[in-house]
């Protein structure tokens, strides 16, 4: 069992062995609050690596659209303009989570 099943386990077990509903929406928000802050910081350092002027593939409902960086923000953003297509020029901004990334990219990190 590696570490996150022995985590999961032991939620589960708190939860189930819970009988207030109070304790419950407690366990669920501290949950929550460790999950917003390591998503966070993971965007962070996922946001340092882009540049303005970098070209970037975006998955924007479910299609690939070419990017160029203009900036990254301190709310971890990435704010880009549309390179080529219908919406040549047109100013967005996203999560880091939406850039595809490739096979190489995700070796190195």
């Amino acid at each position: 069992m590696n570490n996150l099943d022995s985590i999961l386990k032991s939620y589960k077990s708190l939860i189930e062995e819970t009988n207030q509903l109070g304790v419950l929406h407690e366990i669920a928000d501290q949950f929550f609050d460790i999950y917003d802050n390591k998503v966070h910081e993971l965007r962070r350092r996922d946001v340092k690596t882009f540049q303005p002027g970098q070209l970037i593939n975006v998955n924007l409902d479910g299609k690939t659209y070419v990017v160029k960086v203009t900036k990254t923000t301190k709310s971890n953003y990435i704010h880009a303009e549309y390179v080529d297509g219908t919406y040549e020029g047109v100013r967005i901004s996203f999560p880091p989570d939406l850039v595809i990334r490739s096979h190489e990219d995700k070796q190195n990190g």
